[in-house]
């Protein structure tokens, strides 16, 4: 369970994504784009399959 989850940094921002993220079909990489609209900020992710997680 500790495995679970990896980490990936940028800078002084770290993303935390499931160890089972993978590309959709017809992409090579997933991409996690920061977007923000006034003083609201949040990622979004382009080209990931979707998956289910169970606890």
């Amino acid at each position: 369970m500790r495995n679970q989850y990896c980490r990936s940094e940028a800078g002084s921002i770290s993303v935390y994504y499931p160890a089972a993220l993978a590309a959709k079909a017809g992409f090579s990489q997933v991409r996690v784009k920061l977007k923000k609209l006034l003083f609201v900020k949040w990622l979004e992710l382009e080209g990931a399959k979707a998956i289910a997680i169970y606890n």
